[in-house]
């Protein structure tokens, strides 16, 4: 299991964005995980 922090998250949205066609298969795999939980977010950080 891999955890984010809320930093991570938004610097990754900032500097990666979903909607450049290059970073599509980068957001799929993070929603992906996420939905398997394999990538969880701190519940502490989740509130920020």
């Amino acid at each position: 299991m891999y955890s984010f922090d809320a930093s991570s998250m938004i610097h990754a949205w900032d500097n990666y964005p979903p909607e450049n066609q290059h970073f599509e298969s980068l957001w799929k795999w993070f929603s992906s995980d996420i939905q398997d939980k394999t990538f969880v977010i701190s519940k502490k950080f989740l509130k920020k």
